[in-house]
């Protein structure tokens, strides 16, 4: 069966307060995002998190739409 796109969206930036590491946020589309409550020292290390929680997001995501 083919999975339906999620309404999510995952964003990772520089942080602008800590130069040289990385910060993300993930929300829906059109709605308040969640942020990062840390850095992370590369963009991989970010992008891994934003991941972790994004998938978590789809679950509840497709468990409270079933």
């Amino acid at each position: 069966m083919a999975q339906r796109p999620h309404p999510f969206v995952i964003d990772i930036k520089p942080a602008w307060h800590t130069p040289g590491r990385y910060t993300y946020s993930v929300g829906r589309i059109g709605k308040p995002k969640s942020y990062s409550a840390q850095t992370f020292a590369t963009f991989s290390e970010a992008r891994l998190a934003a991941q972790a929680e994004l998938n978590e997001l789809i679950t509840a995501w497709e468990r409270d739409s079933a």
